[in-house]
Order: structure tokens, then C-alpha cells, then sequence
């Protein structure tokens, strides 16, 4: 009778094993692979299939002959950004960096697509071919990560016309939390409350430009996405980078085009350039 017992209880906690890791199988994300295709003047995700993919918070390194290492993030790139970010990719698709009047045609799997599942970011300058040494004529290394998890990589010493393969299991899609709005004063008074007592006169803040900010990004330390002060649609392999936590004064919004923009200055008052909104803490004395 005993010995039935232990083996009951065996065979129970086999069972329940089994459903916890079956369970655990259907939460986690499925495997994906996409096709990394490179040359000298483009580089390629091709996504097959018909999917949304959770392919946010990319970073991309590059591992220098100087022993150096640059790190990229994809949604630094204008064309990339909000896709990156707010909602998961939706396959089949190409996401293309390409250099500036480029006409290196697109990969075959990329032509047969539509113009709407092909994002290219093709404002790139030469110095912004971060996988390619156009003056020794090869291709870095790179190292692929989701939120700091390596998902994959491509040698620098493949052969011409040989790809890239990467299959991972990627992390949940954050859900995007806009920002907050700050809360504007109310004189109105509350039925019931007793009547306000005399206060002194509360010392005015005046907002108006330039203000204090400070720099800030989820994504990393580096951010590649500042423009040179007379160039605001520069592209990003052609800006230069400012770190996380930079104290800046900010002297003007953009008035024109699509990505809003701040015109910054570092805390002497030397203008840097232009930088996307989405990296700048305003303070309470600049204007909402």
C-alpha cells in the first residue's frame, strides 16, 4: 500500500511537471530567423513569412580593427524609428540602409515585395557605412542584440555573395507609454472645501527658450542622432553622438519638417546641432 502511494505521487508530479513546461512553451515567443544581406553600400533585413515580429530595441555592433567597438542602434535611424518602437514588424518586409544615390539594386527577395514592405534609409553619407572599410575594402564583424541579448552575428571574412542567417527568439514588444502631459493649474474651487486661506504670491517661472534639458535614452549610453547646427536632415551615419545624461540648453524647436526636433547648445552656450525630441527631459522653464 505504501509503495502505491509513492508511486501515485510520482506520477502526479510527472503530470504536473509536463503541463507547467507545456505551458510555459506557449507563452514563450516562437523562433524567427531573417537574412541579413550586406555590400559596400547597403544593408538588408529581409523578413519572409507573413507575421508580426517583436524586432525592437536592436543594436547592432561592430568590432573595429582597432580593437574598438561602435555600437548602432536601428531605431536611431529616422525611416526606423517609430516602427521600432511602438509596434512589431509585420513580415514579409526589408529594412534597407543605403548609402545616398546608391544604385545597388535590392536583393531578390526584397523586389518581389511592394513599395509599403520595403523601409529603406537611404540618407546615408560614406561615413555613415558602418558594416563596410571602404579604404581596406572589408567587412567588419558584427554582433547582433535585442535588449541586450546577442541573437546573432555575421563574420567579416564571408565570402562574395554569402549571407547572413539569424534565428532567435525575440523578447515581448513593450507596451509604448506615451509621455506623460504635465498637469496644468486649476482655479476652479471644490464644492465643499473650505474657502482658501491668504498665500503669498507664488514666485513666477517664465517658459520661454532658450531652457535647461538634459539628455536622455532608454537604448544606451551613445546616442547617435545629433545634426550639425546647419543641417537638421542630416543623415544618421552622418551625425555625431552625444551621451545619456549631457546637461544642454535648448534654443528652438523645429518649425518644419517631419521628425520634431530641438536646436541644442551645450551648458556655455556653444551650439551642437539638431536632436530628436524623443531624447530631451525638459525642464519645467521651457515651454510644453
Amino acid at each position: 500500500m505504501k509503495r502505491l502511494t509513492i508511486l501515485t505521487l510520482m506520477v502526479l508530479a510527472f503530470t504536473i511537471l509536463s503541463v507547467t513546461l507545456a505551458l510555459a512553451q506557449d507563452d514563450a515567443q516562437p523562433e524567427v530567423t531573417f537574412t541579413l544581406y550586406r555590400d559596400e553600400e547597403s544593408l538588408t533585413f529581409y523578413f519572409s513569412g507573413a507575421d508580426e515580429i517583436p524586432f525592437h530595441n536592436i543594436r547592432i555592433d561592430v568590432f573595429l580593427p582597432n580593437g574598438d567597438v561602435n555600437e548602432i542602434y536601428l531605431q536611431d535611424y529616422a525611416t526606423f524609428e517609430t516602427l521600432l518602437i511602438r509596434r512589431a514588424l509585420q513580415a514579409p518586409t526589408c529594412l534597407r540602409l543605403e548609402l545616398r544615390d546608391s544604385d545597388v539594386p535590392f536583393p531578390d527577395d526584397c523586389r518581389v515585395l511592394s513599395s509599403q514592405q520595403r523601409r529603406v534609409e537611404d540618407n546615408i553619407g560614406r561615413s555613415g557605412i558602418f558594416w563596410y572599410d571602404l579604404e581596406i575594402n572589408e567587412y567588419y564583424a558584427l554582433e547582433l542584440y535585442q535588449e541586450d541579448v546577442f541573437i546573432g552575428d555575421c563574420a567579416a571574412d564571408l565570402v562574395e555573395d554569402e549571407v547572413c542567417e539569424v534565428t532567435f527568439v525575440p523578447s515581448a514588444m513593450p507596451e509604448y507609454v506615451p509621455p506623460t502631459p504635465r498637469p496644468t493649474a486649476t482655479t476652479e474651487p471644490i464644492i465643499g472645501s473650505a474657502p482658501p486661506r491668504a498665500t503669498s504670491a507664488p514666485t513666477l517661472v517664465t517658459s520661454s527658450y532658450p531652457c535647461p534639458a538634459t539628455i536622455s535614452s532608454s537604448y544606451g549610453t551613445a546616442i547617435q542622432d545629433l545634426r550639425p547646427p546647419n543641417n537638421a536632415s542630416a543623415s544618421a551615419g552622418g551625425r555625431l553622438i552625444i551621451r545619456a545624461g549631457t546637461e544642454v540648453r535648448v534654443l528652438a524647436p523645429a518649425t518644419t519638417g517631419v521628425t520634431p526636433l530641438f536646436r541644442i547648445s551645450d551648458a556655455s552656450g556653444r551650439e551642437l546641432g539638431w536632436i530628436s525630441t524623443i531624447y530631451v527631459v525638459l525642464s519645467p522653464t521651457c515651454p510644453t
